[in-house]
């Protein structure tokens, strides 16, 4: 196992390099895919494997949606250039810093309109990407790592691979990305409350619990498409 471990990373070091000397994203992918497909004919012809895939197969579409999970963070950091703490960024190569500052911009706009709508707000202000209530000397500034692409690009990319019937997809897909934009609005509009004289809390609710919560959502809004058009049209069928 330990020697199987070894050639593993072996194989992803020198891809890598491959990549990188290269620039060619399709060799890459190639690949991986003549690797993984010669892996798994090899796991086929062993009984103890078979016997663990069979205890894991009430469970294959958490295992699948999991690995559909990493690999969309293996291909975000493959391509995207870019903290999600710093306001520049690039992909492929391309910097995308002004686009996604629009994008930023665009989210701080709807966050204070979606604020103000409740009582006692005009207090709320708002300077291009930074929102703050005026007596409060904590300023939260938007950037493109808060607007929720990155889970938006997670989901799309988990319900593209995933199974099921393309013609739901294409009326799920964009009312998932909507309930998850909503989200993202009222947990900035959350904070921004939450911090009011507690200027701590921030670290907590940004990094920790809204977050856990978004990724919560697409792990939800996933299960209730594998609970009723995927299960419910095996049984159907």
């Amino acid at each position: 196992m330990r020697l199987l471990l070894m050639y593993f990373l072996d194989l992803l070091q020198c891809s890598l390099q491959i990549y990188i000397k290269t620039g060619q994203i399709y060799w890459f992918f190639s690949f991986w895919y003549y690797i993984c497909s010669s892996f798994i004919q090899n796991l086929k012809m062993n009984k103890q494997i078979k016997q663990i895939i069979n205890i894991l197969s009430p469970y294959w579409g958490v295992v699948y949606f999991i690995a559909l999970l990493l690999f969309t963070h293996f291909l975000w950091k493959l391509v995207v250039d870019g903290d999600l703490h710093s306001q520049q960024i690039a992909i492929f190569g391309k910097d995308l810093t002004t686009q996604f500052h629009s994008l930023a911009a665009f989210t701080a706009r709807t966050v204070h309109w979606f604020v103000r709508l409740f009582p006692n707000t005009d207090d709320f202000l708002i300077n291009d990407t930074r929102l703050h209530f005026q007596n409060e000397n904590f300023i939260i500034n938007i950037i493109w790592g808060c607007t929720g692409v990155k889970q938006l690009y997670i989901f799309i990319v988990i319900m593209a691979f995933y199974k099921g019937p393309w013609k739901k997809k294409l009326w799920y897909i964009p009312m998932g990305c909507v309930i998850l934009w909503v989200y993202n609005i009222i947990r900035i509009a959350a904070i921004c409350y939450l911090i009011i004289g507690h200027p701590e809390r921030f670290d907590f609710l940004h990094e920790g619990l809204f977050r856990y919560i978004l990724y919560g959502l697409i792990f939800l809004l996933w299960v209730i498409w594998e609970e009723k058009y995927v299960k419910n049209r095996k049984l159907s069928t």
